[in-house]
């Protein structure tokens, strides 16, 4: 941008220097308007006025061109730090997004172990509720046999004692 500015401030002193010369011409010619104006002088000087015209109008073109591609250039600058700030912009979001999947990542494995340390303590709860269970129907089922076993007994009892009571 900054050798933009002094190749513009070098064709407006150009051109400036052009229209001084086109001023000093045009003077000289108006002065010898009295003299011949077919004098070779006079020509001369027709052909480098006309060669001044043309070179400022020359410079003035470039001028204007290099003052369009001058705002041009700063559209872009302006749009390129707009982008560069909302490419910053998504790369903190990014990263806080990555930061927060960490953190969920983190919570998930800390649920996963919880949850298998759960199911495993069910899995031994379920076990040895199944082994009382067992346990206590192996105890009916003996309770059982031992009141059949009395039950006998009391009834060979009765039938001895209802014998000895005849």
């Amino acid at each position: 941008l900054r050798e933009k500015e002094v190749e513009i401030q070098s064709f407006q002193e150009e051109l400036l220097e052009s229209e001084r010369e086109k001023h000093k011409l045009k003077t000289s010619m108006a002065m010898m308007k009295g003299d011949v104006e077919s004098s070779p002088r006079a020509k001369h000087l027709a052909q480098r006025l006309a060669e001044s015209e043309a070179t400022s109008q020359l410079l003035q073109s470039q001028l204007q061109e290099k003052d369009k591609l001058a705002l041009h250039s700063q559209a872009l600058h302006n749009e390129i730090q707009t982008m560069s700030t909302r490419v910053q912009s998504l790369e903190d979001q990014l990263h806080q997004r990555d930061l927060e999947c960490e953190e969920l990542e983190g919570g998930m494995q800390e649920i996963k172990r919880k949850a298998q340390r759960d199911k495993e303590a069910l899995k031994r709860a379920t076990r040895q509720h199944k082994d009382r269970a067992i346990q206590s129907e192996q105890s009916v089922e003996a309770l059982g046999n031992q009141l059949e076993d009395a039950n006998g007994e009391l009834q060979q009892l009765r039938g001895k004692l209802s014998k000895s009571k005849r």
